[in-house]
């Protein structure tokens, strides 16, 4: 049949909304039917259900301000503002460690780059002008955020620090772009809350994250015996009746202090109404409350049972001193307060006195520049430095950086009291400089790659790294019982006092017969090689289980007869209460391979065979690894471990067999052959590498490259310590 074209005007059918109820006819499936008195309204048929229990279609003209059933009415964009605004709180709370993009960062024109050293956050939309920081109390330097407008432009670029709380963002504000050094590292609490009016109901839970941080970031030992005031003043905030933080303009307080003792000792604060402790057990309650009326500026006070944290607020009128203090109760803290107030001492406590860190650096410094480097007397966005603040010196005076560390300053700028430029120098490294007459501040430009920023020092003298500090000092001639004061510094370092089993073979163990210059000079390990394992421990106090020795094998031979074994029962004896295990082997094991020329020395009797990763023996070296790694979760179900895989073995095999098992359990692990996130060491395995690099690596960190001891020298040891140290902090 041929087609046929008709030309026509199709006309639906149409009634009124009263006469389509009461006809209330079966449509067509498919067929329209208009309402003729209100034309945006239609109905659609199916062939089946009568028109009353069919949906109108269309818009009703019907403007709602609130959600409800409707299926024709349309909501305004007011009533679309204000119920997003009844959704939970929680909702503007932006968790920082679920965001992290590594190797990146966000360049001065709000751009993404590339950059080993950094990473950076996804972008970050903004919610109302004004931020509220949690969790950064240990992220030191901060991070910079570049404040971008709806148009992706960079507005300002800012820093939230250490002791930052609440951030107002410049006008205009839409997206935040977040960068920071890859050493940084966030704790699961740390993020990021927007204020729209929530804050105030936000805040009532910052003691409790307080509270989480103090547990599983500080650990406070009995050790820490005093709490510097001055460091953990939070003004415009305080614990109310039941505990919880709350807003007041006219009031402060301070961070929540973990208690150690059945007493406190206050030190330097005057007779203040207003000083209150807030005494709150372990489920965060207020059992007791001790107002400050004491006629002295130092007393002691007796804490309720149970009390477990202390919140005290004070009228922000009254300025804290310096040297405020609140030391936990003992016969030491009696014997300090009777000199205190002793007629014949009335300046300072018999060995207690205020003392600032020779460190002049303060990783906190609100002018810190992320990402910017110094030229001239302007600063210029580079990636690879940072640029500290103004920190105060002394005209016509030296300043050094940290003796045992290879901070890279590449640029100084000298600034008189005003803060006005005067001169500066620039140079491929900078170890010391002069003040020129009339110079109140400098500032300095810092090469930013791991092991070099994290370790920023300015002093009067060449000594080997102190972290910054305005705090309490001891003189140790006064203490009798091993305590010690906390510093802000000691609070916030994870590894602070903590107890680590340092597991390695000749790559970790003490030097034979090494030079002077090789032995640690001073600290808690002086007279200690100048090993990656003392060193950590020397700049962090902690206490080692020292399981490092030349010829130790993973493995154990199957034949007999070799016992230097870890796998052999040696992993069994690592102490109950370590906070800390790494494991550092290999080299042997690779010697005692079937077939193997490697020689370091060691005695090579007995084969061990590389085995598979399923092995259940620990006479390969994949089933010792599976023997060990086990138990220790089992038995140290609290330790950070980590696994430091060994450079120098024969074949690559064992690189790729210990990331093989550390990824297998679940273990952190750092790759001193080189990857993305480490420097390659001596004698690594890497492919990658070409052969010149790798052997100008090993002349430059071999004790003696030409006479064939290619053990690591000091040098190399302090070179990975500070990588090996910032992995260990993420463990």
């Amino acid at each position: 049949m041929a087609k046929k074209t008709i030309k026509a005007q199709m006309k639906h059918r149409r009634d009124t909304k009263a006469n389509w109820a009461s006809a209330n006819p079966v449509l067509l499936d498919g067929e329209l039917g208009i309402v003729s008195d209100d034309p945006n309204l239609y109905k659609v048929g199916d062939g089946a259900t009568a028109w009353n229990s069919l949906p109108f279609r269309g818009f009703d003209g019907t403007l709602v301000h609130t959600t409800g059933t409707s299926e024709t009415a349309a909501m305004s964009q007011k009533g679309v503002t204000e119920e997003l605004a009844k959704l939970s709180p929680f909702m503007a709370a932006v968790y920082l460690k679920s965001l992290e993009v590594k190797g990146e960062y966000y360049m001065s024109n709000g751009k993404v780059d590339t950059a080993s050293n950094y990473s950076r956050l996804k972008l970050i939309k903004v919610i109302g002008n004004k931020l509220y920081a949690v969790g950064f109390e240990t992220i030191i330097g901060g991070i910079s955020v570049r404040c971008l407008d709806a148009d992706m432009n960079v507005i300002e670029t800012i820093t939230i620090a250490m002791t930052t709380k609440e951030i107002t963002l410049p006008n205009g504000t839409a997206y935040l772009a977040a960068y920071y050094a890859s050493s940084v590292t966030f704790s699961d609490y740390c993020a990021l809350i927007f204020d729209y009016g929530i804050l105030p109901t936000l805040r009532k839970n910052i003691s409790e994250l307080e509270k989480s941080s103090f547990e599983t970031s500080v650990s406070l030992a009995t050790s820490l015996a005093a709490i510097d005031l001055q460091s953990l003043i939070i003004n415009g905030e305080y614990y109310s009746t039941n505990g919880i933080i709350d807003t007041a303009s006219h009031y402060s307080r301070l961070a929540l202090i973990k208690v150690t003792s059945d007493s406190v000792y206050v030190r330097k604060i005057a007779n203040q109404s207003q000083f209150t402790m807030r005494c709150l057990d372990a489920d965060m309650n207020v059992i007791g409350n001790i107002p400050y009326t004491a006629d002295s500026e130092s007393t002691e006070f007796a804490l309720p049972s149970g009390t477990r944290y202390l919140g005290v607020n004070f009228l922000n009128a009254y300025s804290i001193p310096q040297g405020a203090a609140i030391l936990m109760g003992g016969s030491w803290a009696e014997n300090l307060a009777k000199n205190e107030n002793s007629t014949n001492n009335n300046s300072h406590i018999d060995g207690l006195f205020e003392i600032q860190s020779p460190n002049l650096f303060n990783p906190q410094d609100k002018d810190i520049m992320m990402g910017y480097v110094l030229s001239g007397s302007e600063l210029y966005a580079s990636a690879s430095y940072n640029t500290s603040g103004y920190i105060p010196v002394k005209e016509n005076t030296t300043y050094y950086k940290a003796s045992d560390h290879d901070t890279q300053f590449r640029m100084v700028n000298f600034y008189n009291s005003d803060k006005t430029y005067l001169s500066g120098l620039s140079a491929s490294l900078i170890s010391e400089f002069t003040t020129p007459t009339n110079c109140a501040y400098v500032r300095i430009s810092v090469y930013s790659a791991i092991g070099y920023y994290p370790y920023t020092q300015v002093a009067e003298s060449s000594i080997a790294y102190t972290p910054y500090s305005t705090s309490l000092g001891i003189e140790p001639s006064t203490i009798t019982d091993g305590r010690r004061i906390a510093t802000l510094s000691d609070i916030n370092n994870v590894l602070y006092g903590k107890k680590w089993a340092v597991v390695g073979d000749s790559f970790t163990a003490e030097f034979y017969n090494p030079p002077t210059d090789w032995i640690i000079e001073d600290g808690r390990y002086a007279g200690k090689s100048k090993v990656y394992g003392y060193i950590i421990g020397n700049r962090n106090n902690m206490t080692l289980q020292w399981l490092g020795a030349g010829g130790k094998t993973m493995a154990t031979p199957a034949s007999g007869g070799f016992t230097n074994a870890f796998s052999l029962s040696e992993y069994k004896n690592i102490d109950a209460d370590v906070d800390y295990i790494t494991i550092y082997l290999g080299i042997n094991d690779s010697h005692h391979a079937p077939g193997s020329t490697g020689d370091d020395g060691e005695d090579k009797t007995g084969e061990i065979p590389l085995g598979t990763i399923n092995d259940t023996t620990n006479a390969t070296f994949y089933g010792a690894w599976n023997v060990v790694i086990p138990y220790l979760l089992e038995n140290h179900p609290f330790a950070h471990i980590g696994i430091i895989v060994s450079n120098g073995c024969d074949t690559d095999e064992y690189r790729v067999a210990e990331i093989a098992i550390a990824k297998k359990y679940g273990i952190p692990y750092i790759d001193l052959n080189g990857d993305e996130r480490t420097p390659f060491m001596l004698r690594t395995t890497n492919s990658n590498i070409p052969t010149n690099v790798k052997v100008a690596r090993a002349k430059a960190q071999s004790i003696d490259f030409d006479g064939g001891n290619l053990h690591p020298n000091k040098n190399a040891h302090e070179f990975q310590a500070d990588f090996i140290e910032s992995w260990m902090r993420s463990l």
